[in-house]
């Protein structure tokens, strides 16, 4: 009898050992999401507040000044939200410069999903984004094909 109630006690010990990690595990992605929102609500906004044609010269300048990864994440969330040509050569370049950055590469990979729910992307641009940013082209489909009606650009 006491050796079957070592034994549950090792079995529920476990169990409990197993539930914690699972926790902890949940608890570290979803803090790591709020962080990846956060970041990319300050890079939105400020990339809102200089998106204007005639501050764009002066967006280039300060970038090319600075260079740090956060000044061209805001210059390239510039470019993505409009409905122009999604920047290929910029985009790329910047992914390639961010993929030991996580937070920075995911924040390439949200702005490309807002410009996807925004504006009319074509197959071409799909199947390069697929390619070179590694996002799943059903899921690109179904965002550009079953959004039509809430596109700002048709």
């Amino acid at each position: 009898m006491k050796a079957k109630n070592e034994e549950l006690s090792q079995e529920h010990r476990k169990a409990k050992t197993e539930n914690e990690e699972g926790q902890n595990k949940f608890a570290r992605k979803f803090v790591a999401g709020i962080i990846q929102i956060m970041t990319f609500v300050f890079v939105m906004r400020a990339a809102q507040g200089a998106s204007s044609e005639s501050l764009l010269e002066d967006v280039r300048e300060v970038v090319k000044a600075n260079g740090t990864l956060a000044f061209k994440l805001i210059e390239l969330c510039i470019f993505l939200d409009s409905p122009k040509a999604i920047p290929q050569q910029k985009l790329e370049e910047l992914y390639e410069e961010s993929k030991q950055d996580l937070v920075a590469s995911r924040l390439i990979e949200i702005m490309v999903l807002k410009r996807l729910y925004m504006f009319k992307t074509t197959e071409k641009d799909m199947q390069w984004l697929s390619g070179k940013l590694k996002i799943d082209i059903d899921m690109q489909h179904a965002i550009t094909y079953q959004q039509d009606k809430r596109r700002l650009i048709k």
